[in-house]
Parts: structure tokens; sequence; C-alpha cells
């Protein structure tokens, strides 16, 4: 779950740095997050022409990143995000600052956009404050699924703070050392995985490991889920942006 703001106005991409995974006990009722914030693996990604911004499942983001990035577009297949499934994408032309196309987004207005669990929140901000950076701190503060440091990415001068060194395998590997619990029914108590024997969080904990689950930065409801529809709609517009 996450936070992500994009202000059209100021032409300024701003995020949350916080992947995680929501633990339910047998019966299904929420027991505890695992999460792990400032990890290197970005939700936000650019090129010469277009940025990209995303909340949802972490392998279907690490997925969309490469095709990006790859110069052998062509020769590969557009990821498509599974029918049912909450996922975010807002694309936005860096020469103009214009929204080329989002999905799983609510508006605030023809150039702002806010998605993931911490919406809301940053968009109560973002109407009285107009910074992304204070929104997306405003959900920090209220919304548990976001957190870690408010990454940035400035569409025009294309200043940031972006450290996109990691793959999401990389950050599943760093979970038992560098992640930590979070235990709601506790009043919030928050320990380092390393820490805490609880058979619920590390059953969760070595699939993540293994690479049978993904952490990610979900969009925290049914608002956002897609159908085969929106994955014809996006690999059109990936299509005119790559010229393929």
């Amino acid at each position: 779950m996450t936070t992500n703001v994009y202000d059209g106005n100021d032409w300024l991409m701003a995020c949350d740095s916080r992947w995680s995974m929501e633990v339910k006990d047998p019966l299904g009722n929420h027991h505890a997050l695992i999460f792990i914030d400032d990890i290197g693996f970005e939700k936000i990604c650019f090129d010469d022409d277009y940025a990209y911004m995303f909340a949802g499942d972490g392998s279907l983001i690490q997925m969309w990143k490469q095709w990006i990035s790859s110069p052998v577009k062509s020769l590969l297949q557009i990821p498509n995000i599974p029918d049912g499934m909450p996922f975010s994408i807002c694309i936005v032309d860096c020469s103009s600052g214009f929204i080329k196309a989002d999905f799983g987004v609510i508006s605030g207005g023809l150039l702002v956009r806010f998605a993931g669990s911490g919406r809301e929140p940053a968009r109560e901000c973002w109407s009285k404050n107009k910074c992304a950076r204070k929104a997306v701190m405003s959900a920090i503060a209220i919304d548990r699924c976001s957190g870690g440091n408010v990454k940035y990415l400035e569409i025009s001068s294309k200043k940031n703070n972006l450290n996109d060194v990691n793959s999401i395998a990389d950050v599943s590997r760093e979970l038992k050392t560098k992640g930590k619990v979070m235990f709601p029914n506790q009043h919030g108590i928050v320990k380092s995985i390393a820490d805490v024997d609880d058979q619920f969080v590390q059953k969760q904990v070595d699939k993540i490991v293994a690479g049978e689950a993904s952490l990610g930065a979900p969009v925290g409801d049914a608002h956002a889920t897609w159908t085969s529809e929106d994955n014809e709609k996006l690999h059109s517009v990936m299509k005119e942006i790559f010229k393929l």
C-alpha cells in the first residue's frame, strides 16, 4: 500500500517508499503488516520523454519497469495486469507536464492525480497546501501502509532523489534483516522481523524470501481493479509512446 501524487501544476511526482504485505490469521482477519522502507526499489521511473509512477504488486511493477527500460521492446511482450487485480499507473509527458494516461487513480483536478491507500488524506492535504511532497507526508502520518522517505521527480528538470538500484528479488532477500512488522491490534507496535517470533509472520516472510509471494505497494481497495479493456487501452498508449 502506498501514496502516489502527481501535481501537474508544479510538474512534480511524489510517493512514499514503503513496500508491504498484509498478514492474515487462518480466519482471514488482519494480523500484522510486514514492510520495508527506503530499500532502493522505486515506484517512479522515467526516460527522456515520459515519467511513470506505479502502485500495485511489486513483481508486476518490476516487469513494467524492465519493459520500459528495455532497448528491444519490439521483441518483448508488453506486460499484462491480471483481470481483477488492483493496479495503478500514471504516465506523464516530460515535455509538457501533461498526463498521457492514468489508470487506477483518482482526480484532484485537471492535472492532479492521487493513488494508493493513502490517496484520500493526501488529496485532503493537497487541497489545502498545493504541495505534492507535503501531501505524501500527510498520508504517511495517517496511513500505516505508507511510510519511509518521500521520493520525488521534478518532471521538467529531472531533478529527483530516486535510488533505483534493487530489484523486487533484492528487496525480498533483505526482508529478514531490514524488514519490520507492525501489529495494529497491539497499539501499532513495530518490531524488527528478526526479533519477532510469530508463526503467521514467519510463514509469510519465508514465502516472500522464497519468491512464492511478492511485497508490493497495493492500491488498497477494489477501485482500481483491471479488465482486459484496460490492458488494451494501456497497451495502445505504450505502442504510441514507443512507436511499436
